[in-house]
């Protein structure tokens, strides 16, 4: 085997085995209502403020779809639902960062999209810089950060988004909270670090 198709091999499996740690993914169903589906369970959740209820009879047809056909929630959210401002991210080349988040179980539940796939967002992606992550960071009406994650770049997957019909990068993630501290929030931030 020549050393190039062993190269592009690996680099397929190393891609593949980075989009299979996600085991949740957020969607919405016919009626508009934002669901949550295990990856490895099959298991729907119906999401309606701080509670998920199980969806009967969808874990079979949620198995067979294909998680690039998913389409990640942007403005319909169930109530206790946050969709915050986008903020422009020139760093990355005309780039828009978009987050969206609920709270369930003592935990911020929260899914980040950067659109559109501008050339300095695709180097992030093919691993062009070494160790490159992002700061997410959510504060109160005070301006005082409230809590703060770091997400590695290699968490980012590459998805197409169906509401806005581009290619983007998006991630889901958790931050430990209390109730009382994510109804307090109001302003969010996302930082580069190359």
């Amino acid at each position: 085997m020549k050393p190039n198709y062993a190269t592009a091999i690996l680099c397929i499996l190393t891609v593949a085995g980075c989009a299979a740690g996600n085991r949740y993914q957020l969607s919405k169903d016919d009626q508009g209502h934002l669901v949550r589906l295990d990856t490895r369970t099959g298991e729907v959740m119906l999401i309606e403020g701080d509670q998920l209820t199980p969806v009967k009879g969808a874990a079979a047809t949620a198995t067979h779809s294909d998680p690039q056909d998913e389409q990640i929630p942007q403005v319909m959210l169930p109530d206790g639902g946050k969709s915050w401002p986008t903020l422009s991210m020139p760093e990355l080349g005309d780039t828009n960062a978009e987050l969206t988040s609920y709270w369930y179980n003592g935990k911020l539940h929260y899914v980040l999209e950067l659109h559109p796939m501008s050339k300095r967002l695709n180097l992030v992606y093919s691993g062009y810089y070494s160790n490159p992550s992002f700061s997410l960071t959510v504060s109160n009406t005070a301006g005082k950060h409230v809590a703060w994650t770091a997400l590695p770049a290699t968490r980012l997957k590459h998805t197409i988004n169906k509401t806005r019909n581009e290619e983007q990068l998006s991630a889901e993630g958790v931050i430990l909270m209390s109730k009382k501290d994510y109804d307090s929030l109001a302003t969010w931030n996302l930082r580069w670090n190359p």
